[in-house]
């Protein structure tokens, strides 16, 4: 039976959120609380939602510079050389962490991409507006 949602684990809740290391999901299970009722709060009270906003913006923050840590760990080595199962799950971990970052924060993390629209020659574009009447008198 899940426990009553009180202030003290709302607290909790968004501290280990803006930890950046686990999901609500997670947080929630572990807490023994509903997260619908933890969302539901959220709804219902806009001081909490500001701090579940920043605390999840936090969170995606570190775990970003998890990045840097998984790139510079020293490989795991087999007779001298460098096991490439672990540079594979290695490179899956970066990969996977990536697209997550991507999703949670586009406009910060995401892929850039640019479009440009140009004339002939790359040249500038050049807008045309014909007006032609037809008809009687």
């Amino acid at each position: 039976m899940a426990k009553k949602l009180t202030k003290e684990i709302e607290a909790q809740v968004i501290h280990e959120l803006s930890l950046g290391d686990r999901s609500l999901r997670q947080i929630c299970e572990a807490l023994n609380v509903e997260r619908t009722t933890f969302l539901l709060h959220c709804d219902n009270d806009p001081v909490l939602a500001d701090q579940y906003t920043r605390a999840r913006q936090r969170g995606t923050d570190l775990a970003f510079d998890r990045l840097t840590e998984l790139q510079n760990a020293d490989p795991v080595r087999v007779d001298g050389r460098v096991d490439p199962g672990w540079a594979q799950y290695r490179r899956l971990q970066i990969d996977t962490l990536k697209w997550e970052l991507s999703k949670r924060a586009p406009r910060k993390y995401g892929e850039r991409i640019q479009t440009e629209i140009s004339g002939p020659d790359g040249g500038a574009v050049k807008a045309e507006v014909k007006i032609e009447f037809v008809g009687g008198e």
